[in-house]
């Protein structure tokens, strides 16, 4: 009987691949009035998805190893938490190793996550002019990353997680 419920982190990449699916719809209508904030929109949901796939497995692996975590606890404390407990969890310091090192494809998803959705410390908060919030006015967003590298994370974490899910049933 399983330990854990696997539908949260499949749940959070099927969002993934129905929002890239809307993006690559989006990008290819020529009648949507602001095609860039559409799609700039599904990106940064996107990326919220992918990131709260990440942190649900984390969580599936916790659970396999029977070490209790809360919402919002960081890798570095769950694995310090382990390690008090006795136990040395692989796929945690796995995953440890590629939040880190800069340059790899969940360090990289991360960094691009805390920039979208962040606050930027060294914003002003003073009104420069009238802001209008009508989606239809939107005309300048910040783009962060292109549907290709977020359809690329998402393959990367849906394999990693195809990939270490059959070890942690072993355990």
């Amino acid at each position: 009987m399983a330990k854990h419920q696997l539908g949260k982190s499949n749940q959070k990449l099927y969002f993934v691949s129905i929002l890239l699916e809307t993006i690559n719809n989006s990008e290819n209508n020529d009648k949507l009035l602001n095609k860039k904030a559409i799609v700039q929109a599904n990106l940064e949901a996107c990326l919220f998805h992918l990131e709260s796939a990440y942190r649900c497995f984390l969580w599936e692996i916790c659970h396999t190893y029977e070490l209790e975590v809360v919402a919002g606890q960081s890798l570095d404390d769950v694995i310090a938490q382990s390690q008090q407990e006795g136990k040395q969890i692989q796929e945690l310091n796995y995953f440890h190793q590629l939040e880190h090192q800069d340059g790899t494809w969940l360090n990289s998803l991360l960094k691009s996550y805390q920039r979208v959705s962040g606050l930027d410390p060294n914003a002003n908060a003073q009104v420069q002019s009238a802001a209008s919030f009508n989606a239809i006015e939107v005309r300048k967003v910040e783009e962060f990353e292109t549907p290709e590298k977020i359809f690329e994370w998402h393959n990367v974490l849906k394999t990693e997680i195809e990939n270490i899910r059959p070890t942690l049933s072993e355990w």
